[in-house]
């Protein structure tokens, strides 16, 4: 059975409700960010033993079941374009997928985070610190 066969197989097992266990998968990135990276956004969605499940899979974050696979997710997403770069939902209450995701800067994900106002209300950062009239660096600054 070639790789592609053994990844269409457990696709259609999985989306006929089966749970089997991911196929070994050889790629030859084991050891590259991206696979490492791949490997974190499965973990944060699906295992409830990590500590920031509850941020992710808790909520009702998932991955796309294409993304099963690292070769179509390294297809989708590509390199990282630096070691500055992480992986980022552009909708934060939407789940990992290729038209959701993007390689991200820490400044830009600064821009899409996820902050409740005092009424309990979901909104930007940005919106926060252009309501408050200071920076988006000072309000990070201070926010600690």
């Amino acid at each position: 059975m070639t790789g592609k066969e053994r990844d269409r197989l457990y696709m259609r097992l999985k989306r006929h409700g089966v749970d089997v266990a991911r196929p070994y998968e050889q790629h030859g990135n084991t050891r590259s960010a991206e696979y490492g990276v791949f490997k974190q956004m499965h973990q944060r969605c699906e295992n409830q033993a990590v500590p920031n499940y509850d941020d992710y899979g808790g909520r009702g974050i998932r991955v796309c079941s294409s993304w099963d696979s690292f070769s179509v997710f390294l297809a989708d997403m590509g390199r990282r374009p630096s070691s500055k770069h992480q992986l980022d939902r552009q909708n934060n209450e939407g789940s990992y997928g290729p038209h959701n995701c993007r390689w991200a800067t820490k400044q830009e994900q600064m821009l899409n985070t996820r902050v409740t106002n005092r009424q309990g209300d979901l909104i930007g950062a940005k919106a926060i610190a252009e309501s408050l009239g200071v920076s988006l660096r000072t309000y990070f600054r201070h926010k600690r």
